[in-house]
């Protein structure tokens, strides 16, 4: 699957083009109990580290998700996420997280580096 992300542009816009149709009115960070189960938060939150890693690259990116060794095989907070990305990365990242995570609107998705 990852591959063939890399290969098809289309496929990587498929999901995003169908968020973008749905209501644009929850907060992946936090969308309250009530939608916390909604395919939005998933859908959307599949599409967050997929922004991310097409901003820092293959390299930065999954060196970021593997945590270096930071915590490993166990669960760790967006927060701890998003800092250790932030450390990794050449540019900052908080527009990025803010956009995907804690803003209403479904952002575009960033163009390959």
């Amino acid at each position: 699957m990852v591959g063939s992300l890399r290969q098809c542009p289309r496929r990587r816009r498929g999901p995003h083009q169908g968020q973008a149709g749905q209501p644009q009115d929850l907060l992946v960070a936090d969308p309250g109990m009530p939608r916390m189960f909604d395919d939005r938060v998933y859908q959307r939150g599949a599409l967050t580290p997929h922004a991310l890693r097409t901003v820092l690259g293959d390299d930065t990116f999954f060196g970021a998700a593997r945590m270096d060794g930071h915590r490993r095989h166990a669960t760790v907070s967006t927060e701890e996420f998003t800092a250790l990305a932030g450390r990794r990365a050449a540019q900052p990242l908080d527009a990025l997280f803010t956009a995907w995570l804690h803003a209403p609107r479904l952002p575009e998705l960033p163009g390959p580096r």
